[in-house]
């Protein structure tokens, strides 16, 4: 019987298959501020994301890692282009391979995780999975309208129809039939 290994600290980098062979179990806290491929898409990088990560291996004897996320982010809303703050919750299992063709052969109930020989690096895996799991149009849950929406600005009667002249494309060439 193998005997899971808990550890409350994440390891900077780690040997995946001999994880797995052991069972190994961490759990921890990564700083959003370290991610900085994901701070592009962030409002600010406050925070932490709390990670749990299960080594093991199934019934294939393949090696896999369940990665469990769980973390808020502040992102812009794209309809009022306000931050807003967004749950991400993220729960996979990764088959982890040395190679692509290795990658093909897994089962569908797992993604690839292509590793080499090198050792894994837990942050950019944990970075990869958030960058993944962002929202394709970040927005407030609740109705927000947009910006261009909440801003009014007044106009005189004379500045509209001036404006109304030119935005009419077609302007143009009513100029030049009267010059005719």
């Amino acid at each position: 019987m193998i005997r899971a290994l808990m550890n409350e600290r994440l390891p900077d980098r780690t040997e995946p298959f001999r994880l797995a062979q052991r069972g190994a179990v961490f759990t921890g806290k990564l700083p959003l501020a370290d991610m900085d491929r994901l701070a592009g898409s962030l409002v600010n990088s406050e925070g932490s994301v709390e990670v749990t990560l299960r080594f093991g291996t199934d019934e294939r004897h393949l090696a896999i890692v369940n990665v469990k996320l769980q973390t808020e982010l502040t992102l812009t809303c794209q309809n009022c282009l306000e931050p807003c703050s967004q749950s991400i919750e993220v729960e996979t299992t990764l088959g982890i391979v040395r190679t692509e063709s290795e990658a093909a052969r897994i089962p569908r109930a797992y993604e690839p995780l292509v590793v080499g020989d090198e050792p894994l690096s837990v942050k950019e895996l944990v970075e990869d999975e958030l960058i993944l799991a962002l929202p394709i149009v970040p927005r407030h849950f609740e109705d927000c309208l947009p910006r261009a929406a909440t801003e009014e600005v007044p106009e005189s009667g004379s500045e509209a129809a001036d404006r109304k002249e030119r935005d009419n494309p077609f302007e143009v060439l009513r100029r030049l039939k009267k010059e005719r």
